[in-house]
């Protein structure tokens, strides 16, 4: 559900190879979120009720202050036909060299508690953690770019899924 009616409040999020913009808009059923990239509008739906606790982890990073927040995010994995991983870098030319002391991984909130009880499918937005530890995502996500159910429903506790992409896939 989409509310149009809703007055936005971007938080613009620089990057030398993704500018994104997060607006969180309040509905009666689930939040939507717009991100907006130098290649065209996401627009994502929290599920607000399936994954309480990994929403407000999210929506923390959204609305947070700089540098706490997503602002400067990028993608940094790419695995065509499987995920696309961001929400940990960023980029501010200002420190340096991309490839060096200029990228840095954002501040992150505690860990939140695995949430898992969506699958893995096309088009659904998860939270990363470490190996071993189904506790342990924070700041960063992913896009499943096919149906990964098999593999990351039944890994590490399954990966919590807590969003959809709504329009903007091709993106």
């Amino acid at each position: 559900m989409i509310c149009k009616s809703v007055d936005r409040a971007k938080k613009i999020l620089k990057a030398g190879f993704l500018l994104a913009a997060f607006v969180s808009l309040p509905c009666a059923a689930n939040t939507i979120v717009s991100m907006q990239t130098d290649l065209g509008s996401v627009e994502i739906e929290l599920f607000d009720t399936a994954a309480p606790e990994t929403v407000k982890n999210f929506l923390n990073y959204v609305n947070a202050p700089e540098p706490d927040n997503y602002d400067g995010t990028f993608i940094h994995r790419s695995d065509p036909g499987f995920v696309l991983q961001m929400g940990g870098y960023i980029f501010d030319p200002a420190e340096g060299d991309f490839f060096a002391q200029g990228t840095r991984h954002i501040p992150t909130d505690p860990p939140v508690v695995n949430e898992f009880g969506m699958s893995n499918v096309r088009g659904t937005i998860a939270m990363a953690k470490l190996e071993g530890d189904p506790n342990s995502a924070t700041s960063e996500f992913f896009f499943n770019l096919a149906d990964n159910s098999e593999n990351l429903d039944n890994q590490n506790g399954g990966f919590t899924v807590f969003a959809q992409v709504i329009s903007g896939q091709d993106v």
